[in-house]
């Protein structure tokens, strides 16, 4: 496990894959093409010993492994908005932080 390699914006990724964002729509709201938000996961999956997010055929999913980091993920990016509000507090970072903690129908 090479959890160094790792940076806030792969915890992005993470956190909106799992609640349910598609890589289009991550990149867009990332400002980034999709081919680099591919390049991440690819970066996250080489990361670990085993695999985070799997394709089937066009789709992709995070795995049962992935979801489960992912769920630290958001919660490490949690702890770390608490920790420092002000760094947050404005600009892209604010927008995207407000929809990875954003309420899921159905969630509580």
């Amino acid at each position: 496990m090479q959890l160094r390699k790792l940076d806030i914006d792969d915890l992005l990724v993470l956190s909106l894959l799992l609640a349910g964002h598609g890589q289009r729509f991550i990149a867009a709201e990332m400002g980034l093409s999709q081919p680099a938000i591919s390049q991440r996961i690819i970066k996250i999956n080489g990361s670990f010993e085993f695999k985070v997010y799997t394709r089937i055929t066009r789709e992709g999913r995070l795995t049962p492994a992935g979801v489960l980091f992912a769920t630290r993920a958001k919660e490490s990016l949690k702890l770390l908005t608490d920790a420092a509000p002000y760094t947050f507090s404005l600009g892209r970072g604010k927008m995207l932080l407000d929809l990875v903690f954003k309420k899921l129908p159905g969630e509580s």
